[in-house]
């Protein structure tokens, strides 16, 4: 009798995971936001362009992304935003999507706001392009400095409306000769995970830093190292792992309660 209880809890257990809403099990993937060059020499009064490149392989089933938005954050004492030029990751993979876009420039707060659409969606873009090209211009009177251009509260939704993990990696400007190897210059943020909206912004200790200790460029397998720590911090793989134990379990005690 005992057996067949815990058969019929376990069975519960079982079609309640099989009922976990979608967006649980969705986020398989990673969404990657670049600023390039990592690392750009600059004098007082140039004016120079970064891009933002976005990088997304889609989902397990091969769906790309249709919506993405995020800021440039940069030092205002230093540098000033002049202009954003949309590029066209959002339509790849499709000659006749398009990439609404719109952007915001808040100099006295030094940010430059972004969002974008793809039109239509179809399958989404999936495709490791620039998304954006940024212009700045070095203060005249800016002296010898290090500092970062940082894209910060990532968001990358799937055509299926599921948000993929958002990964932002920063730029180095070192204006007139900053010294690379100045500990008190800013550094570039390196790829930390971007907060979502439930959630608590991740510490220092979470990030993972994708600078070496000498100020150059990241090693290609940081890429591989976020998208595998992206992976394990998806909540869809430990549910699908509980699931399968689950049933297992299950299948094990039908088959006993036969033998029997």
């Amino acid at each position: 009798m005992r057996s067949h209880q815990l058969v019929v809890v376990l069975t519960c257990f079982l079609l309640a995971g099989l009922l976990v809403p979608a967006p649980t099990l969705a986020g398989d993937g990673a969404t990657f936001f670049i600023v390039e060059p990592d690392e750009l020499d600059v004098d007082p009064g140039e004016e120079f362009e970064l891009e933002v490149v976005v990088s997304e392989h889609g989902d397990l089933q091969g769906n790309g992304i249709d919506r993405l938005s995020f800021d440039i954050e940069y030092d205002t004492e230093l540098l000033t935003a002049t202009d954003v030029e949309h590029e066209s990751m959002l339509a790849a993979g499709d000659d006749n999507a398009t990439v609404d876009g719109t952007d915001e420039i808040d100099d006295e707060a030094g940010v430059v706001s972004i969002d974008q659409e793809r039109e239509p969606p179809g399958d989404g873009a999936r495709a490791s392009e620039p998304a954006v090209t940024i212009t700045l211009i070095v203060d005249d009177d800016a002296e010898a400095a290090t500092t970062s251009v940082d894209p910060t509260d990532a968001s990358a939704i799937l055509v299926t409306d599921f948000p993929q993990a958002a990964y932002e990696r920063s730029g180095t400007v070192h204006i007139d000769g900053g010294d690379e190897s100045d500990d008190s210059a800013d550094e570039p943020d390196g790829v930390t995970l971007a907060a979502s909206d439930d959630s608590s912004e991740m510490d220092g200790e979470n990030e993972v830093d994708a600078a070496g200790e000498d100020g150059s460029a990241p090693e290609a397998e940081d890429e591989t190292d976020a998208v595998a720590e992206a992976d394990e911090s998806i909540p869809g793989f430990a549910v699908t792992a509980t699931i399968a134990a689950l049933a297992g379990l299950v299948a094990a005690l039908l088959v006993g309660r036969r033998v029997q």
